[in-house]
């Protein structure tokens, strides 16, 4: 990989800001197949930044592991440096930044089932995001506050809202956005037992995903259709889903998702 190759000579030169850049942007590429080393590359641009005393870049790479954490399940050290950020972004006046780690902190802590802490910090994250004008901000606040309604059992709130923030991401061409949107989206009219449109919605989700090489959102999608497909009658079409994704969450090197998908496929088989 070119990346690399650059990595290495800027490092043999001792060029560290640039080298930086690069442990960043490598660690952007790794993350949709290689949560391990994704991790290891933010980890050195955080060490890098913190001696450099850039605090905008430090901010941005606590906010990365942050995601590599909350991807791998480990929801503390999520939170943990999702703070961190939020405290030097508001040292620093960042409103971008701020709302940002308000959406992953109501992400983390929605995952931890805490549903009333989350809809406060995503509420909070669509109030800022909409005051500076953040589009792909205030979509992935919603996106999260949809999933929210979901756990709650409000699937009629959850599709008004993933409506609303659809459209926008087709406005502005954030596809990501749209696929995992139509995920949600899939997931609440399987609430509401519309299973037709819900599998349809969800085949929107993985065409996109897999167009855009998105393994970690990909996965996600094939583990909700599958368990659409089992409750149509269809469990050969879910064994397949379960099984394409249990090979991505391998390569992922989740552990804790391939026991939920390994799980289903054992449900699947006793059927």
């Amino acid at each position: 990989m070119h990346l690399e190759q650059a990595l290495r000579i800027l490092e043999r030169i001792g060029d560290e800001y640039e080298a930086a850049r690069i442990y960043n942007n490598l660690a952007i590429l790794y993350y949709q197949t290689d949560l391990n080393r994704a991790a290891e590359y933010f980890q050195n641009a955080l060490r890098t930044m913190q001696r450099l005393g850039n605090v905008w870049e430090e901010a941005t790479a606590y906010m990365n592991l942050g995601i590599i954490y909350y991807a791998q399940g480990d929801y503390v050290q999520a939170i943990e440096c999702y703070e961190r950020s939020l405290h030097v972004n508001e040292k620093l006046g960042d409103k971008q930044g701020i709302a940002d780690c308000y959406v992953n902190l109501g992400e983390t802590y929605r995952a931890q089932g805490n549903l009333p802490q989350a809809i406060t910090y995503l509420e909070q994250s669509l109030e800022v995001a909409r005051e500076i004008g953040a589009d792909a901000t205030s979509t992935e606040g919603q996106q999260q506050l949809a999933e929210c309604y979901l756990e709650n059992n409000e699937p009629e709130q959850a599709l008004e809202i993933c409506t609303e923030a659809l459209a926008k991401a087709q406005e502005t061409g954030d596809l990501k956005s749209v696929g995992n949107l139509s995920r949600v989206m899939g997931n609440a009219y399987y609430a509401l037992r519309d299973v037709e449109t819900a599998l349809a919605r969800m085949e929107d989700s993985l065409t996109i995903l897999h167009e855009l090489n998105q393994d970690y959102d990909l996965s996600a999608t094939l583990y909700n259709y599958a368990l659409i497909l089992k409750d149509a009658g269809k469990p050969a079409e879910a064994r397949t889903a379960l099984t394409e994704a249990l090979t991505l969450f391998e390569r992922l090197e989740l552990p804790q998702e391939q026991e939920r998908v390994r799980a289903a496929l054992d449900q699947i088989t006793q059927v």
